[in-house]
């Protein structure tokens, strides 16, 4: 896992929640009449530390799903979508399921969020408490500051997350 691409990645979603802009972590990135709708990792691709890493959003032409305007998926290196998110975090496709995939989160009353679900119910502060919750630090770390790095949650975890929404749809 890159460490650094993972704090920053923190530092820009805190930036998001203080600036109030849209999330919205059922689409990558799009540009609706409202202004421009993003996830995670679409607002990080906005980010000018993460374009000098290599991290963009090309303009997806899958044709998948409706918008009210242009929509883009991340690309990093030969790789887009779920791929460039996966090799540019430096982790397995399970992890970037666990930390930017709307069923991995849990709705208020402990259940799984499901298909049917809005996935605007899952708010850019619980991706940020997920993702420093894994970090092992509950603020942006100071330069010079060493970072406590958690173990990835087992394999087996997850894909227990992923049937048990499969068994709810």
């Amino acid at each position: 896992m890159n460490v650094d691409r993972m704090q920053q990645l923190v530092r820009v979603l805190l930036e998001v929640e203080a600036q109030g802009k849209h999330f919205n972590i059922g689409c990558w990135s799009r540009q609706e009449s409202c202004g421009t709708v993003a996830c995670a990792v679409g607002w990080a691709a906005r980010d000018k530390w993460h374009n000098g890493q290599g991290l963009s959003l090309v303009a997806d032409t899958s044709g998948y799903g409706q918008y009210d305007g242009p929509h883009f998926i991340p690309a990093y290196s030969v790789f887009s979508d779920t791929d460039a998110v996966a090799e540019y975090f430096e982790i397995p496709a399970t992890h970037v399921t666990y930390f930017f995939y709307a069923h991995s989160y849990r709705k208020l009353d402990g259940n799984p969020v499901t298909y049917g679900d809005t996935v605007k119910s899952i708010t850019v502060r619980e991706v940020i408490d997920r993702l420093q919750n894994f970090l092992g630090e509950k603020a942006y770390p100071e330069k010079g500051v060493a970072v406590a790095v958690a173990e990835p949650p087992a394999v087996e975890e997850l894909a227990a997350v992923s049937v048990a929404v499969l068994e709810t749809v």
